[in-house]
């Protein structure tokens, strides 16, 4: 992902540069340029330094539908591109589990469309982790949600924790650092307003809606509470 736009700005560079030396621009000098059709209106603008043109990175990834991040702790830009989520996300897992993370995806894009596309633009991989066994659980750098072994298949709950990871792998991608406690009851209202469009059961919505509730993140081992009231959901429900 990062590799193809980089060759992009290389390739506009190169050609622009070109173009640029040929009609005698002056170095350090503003010039002009378009992208599919639009011209690229930024500041600052792009200029030629050392016969090559310089862009500001944000604005020639979002005028192509990029979503562009900054972490400041690591010094490192994130960029996203819109995919579809049937198509372009790999999954990995035996054939039952492929068969489940598909039927979560087109629950989302036949229920919340919004959703869908999130989803498209922000997650890469989705993989059936046997060395995990208590949550899913995100790998934000490679847009990887990670889903435990003792996973069930049911469509509406993994339709939103995908979205729900999908939101943690977003919050990379957002210049406001915020506090675990905050990134996951954002995660969690996310997940719980998906449930709701694409009509999950009432006790899945009802335990999302006081998931924040929990503070996992101050227990250990991690969500040992939240798995037992889930359980004791599905008993209820069933």
């Amino acid at each position: 992902m990062k590799k193809r736009l980089y060759s992009i700005l290389l390739v506009l560079a190169f050609f622009v540069g070109m173009m640029a030396g040929g009609v005698g621009f002056a170095d350090n000098e503003t010039v002009n340029v378009w992208i599919n059709g639009n011209p690229l209106n930024s500041v600052p603008g792009p200029r030629l330094i050392d016969g090559r043109v310089f862009v500001p990175l944000r604005a020639v990834s979002e005028s192509m539908g990029a979503a562009v991040g900054w972490d400041s702790f690591t010094g490192t830009a994130y960029i996203a591109t819109q995919r579809d989520a049937l198509t372009d996300i790999e999954i990995v897992g035996d054939a039952s589990f492929k068969k489940a993370m598909r039927d979560a995806l087109e629950l989302l894009r036949d229920k919340s469309p919004e959703d869908y596309a999130f989803v498209g633009m922000y997650v890469r991989k989705i993989v059936l982790d046997v060395g995990y066994e208590t949550r899913p659980y995100t790998q934000r750098i490679d847009m990887a949600v990670h889903i435990p072994s003792d996973w069930k298949p049911d469509a509406y709950w993994w339709a939103g924790c995908i979205r729900h990871e999908a939101q943690h792998i977003y919050q990379r991608y957002d210049i406001k650092q915020k506090s675990i406690a905050e990134d996951e009851t954002d995660a969690w209202q996310k997940n719980m307003d998906t449930l709701k469009r694409i009509g999950a059961p009432s006790w899945m919505i009802d335990y999302y809606r006081k998931a924040p509730e929990s503070k996992w993140w101050e227990q250990n081992p991690m969500l040992d509470k939240i798995l037992e009231q889930i359980n004791q959901s599905k008993t209820n429900w069933q």
